[in-house]
């Protein structure tokens, strides 16, 4: 990634947080506008992890601030670099907002996965592939589920 640099923010896990990338000499985020698990193959593979295991939109991590950098990424999955990936202009700032950060979970270990479980908040995986859900309402008030993610 030529001049840029790639970060996960907030997540509890170092593998896991909202996506954010250094451009133009400030940090900001990408919009999950056409997020999906491609394209947080591609942010976990240039972050050094295995494979990414969700990526959730809806800002899952926490709303950032400042700018939102990307928007409408679409990548095939075999890039080096999200910059690498089809995506809209930069600097989203303009039709899209921080309530649709886009995040990622990653994985760095070989081998099966098993069963990991998360607590995430309930529309957070929606459209996601290889998971399930149920409420876990106390710890959340309702609010979250327990996903299973089973490979």
């Amino acid at each position: 990634m030529l001049g840029k640099q790639l970060r996960l923010a907030d997540g509890v896990r170092n593998a896991e947080g909202r996506v954010e990338i250094f451009h133009d000499g400030y940090w900001g985020t990408v919009c999950d506008d056409y997020w999906d698990i491609k394209d947080a193959q591609v942010v976990c593979r240039e972050l050094g992890y295995r494979e990414a295991i969700a990526a959730p939109k809806r800002a899952l991590f926490g709303e950032g601030n400042g700018h939102i950098w990307l928007s409408n990424v679409h990548c095939l999955g075999n890039e080096s670099s999200i910059e690498d990936c089809k995506h809209a202009e930069w600097n989203a700032n303009s039709y899209c907002y921080h309530f649709e950060d886009a995040s990622v979970i990653c994985y760095n270990e070989t081998g099966s996965l098993g069963r990991l479980m998360f607590l995430l908040p309930d529309h957070s995986l929606s459209n996601q592939k290889n998971h399930y859900g149920c409420v876990f309402p106390p710890k959340c008030n309702g609010q979250c589920m327990v996903v299973d993610l089973v490979t």
